[in-house]
């Protein structure tokens, strides 16, 4: 066989080869959007059964939290698992909005770009984006509604805005953003998601507490996780199974208020087997 007849030979079996790998990949397209479809009927038999439910946003966070553990733990091969976090991201919170619509507002005075890129990664584009002037305004707004959340960046600065997150049956955390944390991921702004009171019957893995003491304070404390602060006190978090009034008094602390929780974001630097809580 002549050098000629051989790369024709090759070059038909790598066309042959193409064309079976892009009839695979237009099955498993279609495979997806039929699965996509079947869970909107789900959805949709969802919505009729939980009639009569008690209103309110359909988010459950430590549902949210357990899926993306079990992705982490059984994800394998090349495709980045932050991809991954973000298509389930964009279905999770489509499906919840079919569920109960609601708006994310978010404040535009800190790092505004950096925000709008973790709302829509998080969120996707089919909820609706409303900007505020600043947290409170955010706070204030979710307050005011019935499902509506928050998104609010933890840059320190002058105003203790978590202050509006302790008033009785008022808006609290129930999240932390990233959930997936790595060295070179994309949407990396640290940022809490803030809803009215939820009714998710699984406890948050960290609570949240607003104290007037100062970061020199708590930094000298073990096991404390200090998410923002300004001149008049921190917003921090301890582990859920940690006595908050336990905790207050053997640090000399004022009683703490109550803010939220969330579930503790995983870490997916190096290795995946060594996936590893970021609050451990």
């Amino acid at each position: 066989m002549s050098d000629d007849t051989r790369d024709t030979a090759s070059a038909t079996d790598r066309q042959a080869n193409l064309a079976r790998l892009r009839e695979r990949i237009d099955t498993l397209d279609a495979e997806m959007h039929d699965l996509l479809i079947e869970r909107s009927s789900i959805i949709d038999e969802l919505i009729v059964t939980k009639q009569g439910d008690r209103k309110g946003a359909a988010f459950r966070p430590a549902r949210e939290a357990a899926m993306m553990h079990r992705f982490a733990g059984r994800h394998r091969g090349t495709l980045p698992l932050i991809t991954v976090e973000y298509l389930w991201r964009e279905i999770i919170s489509t499906f919840t909005y079919l569920q109960a619509p609601f708006r994310l507002h978010i404040p535009t005075d800190r790092r505004p770009n950096d925000l709008r890129d973790v709302a829509r990664f998080y969120f996707g584009f089919n909820v609706p984006l409303l900007e505020v002037s600043d947290a409170d305004a955010a706070i204030g707004a979710v307050a005011t509604s019935e499902n509506d959340l928050a998104l609010v960046p933890l840059v320190d600065g002058e105003a203790p805005w978590w202050q509006a997150l302790t008033q009785p049956d008022g808006p609290r955390i129930i999240a932390r953003l990233p959930f997936f944390t790595s060295s070179d991921r994309p949407a990396d702004l640290p940022a809490v998601v803030i809803s009215n009171p939820l009714d998710d019957p699984t406890p948050p893995e960290w609570r949240c507490y607003v104290t007037a003491a100062g970061p020199e304070v708590l930094d000298a404390l073990s096991g404390v996780d200090i998410l923002a602060t300004a001149p008049a006190g921190t917003l921090f978090a301890l582990a859920a199974d940690r006595d908050p009034k336990t905790f207050a008094a053997d640090a000399g602390l004022p009683p703490l208020a109550a803010a939220g929780g969330f579930a503790a974001p995983l870490s997916i630097d190096g290795d995946p087997s060594q996936k590893k809580s970021q609050t451990e």
